[in-house]
């Protein structure tokens, strides 16, 4: 028989278990989605691509501005708010920065769908499954800040606020 007090260790350990393991485990998959993304200051690959007006988009250094590629899906809601801010974002630095939207379903057109919103920044569309391979995209949304000699700079993964992602792209084109 097990005393009173050995019960109340026994059931004191357990509890800390219990909490620590979903705190653990977050850390774990965090770091797993994680590993495979970029680095900071990496250079990204080149790539050519097309919009879905049929327009030619090369990804190749040097650039003239510096780009903001954000990888989507119009069926994730995470993404639809990250499309609005990037909408917000794009419009004021229009002048600065090229704003590119990467569709993971192949598709850049989401309408009739469920809450659906149609980007007013270019998307590419074709090969969209490459090109987030490429990138290591493991999540989305994904937001990618590359300079003009195409180099990592930022990175930003899941949904953020727009003064979360204004703080972020102000930082990345030099206006904070």
């Amino acid at each position: 028989m097990i005393s009173r007090s050995k019960h109340r260790s026994l059931a004191a350990i357990s509890l800390a278990i219990l909490c620590a393991f979903p705190i653990a485990s977050s850390f774990y998959i965090e770091y797993h989605r994680n590993a495979g993304a970029p680095a900071i200051g990496e250079r990204m690959p080149p790539f050519a691509a097309a919009f879905a007006d049929g327009r030619r988009f090369a990804f190749d250094s040097p650039r003239t501005r510096k780009l903001l590629i954000l990888f989507y899906s119009p069926a994730c809601s995470h993404c639809r708010t990250e499309i609005v801010n990037c909408d917000s974002v794009f419009k004021i630095f229009s002048n600065t920065l090229d704003v590119v939207g990467v569709c993971i379903d192949g598709s850049a057109d989401s309408t009739g769908r469920k809450g659906s919103i149609t980007p007013s920044f270019p998307v590419l569309a074709g090969n969209s499954i490459e090109l987030a391979k490429s990138f290591k995209v493991a999540a989305v949304p994904s937001l990618y800040c590359i300079d003009e000699d195409g180099v990592l700079r930022q990175r930003s993964t899941g949904e953020n606020t727009f003064q979360k992602d204004s703080l972020l792209i102000a930082g990345f084109a030099g206006t904070q």
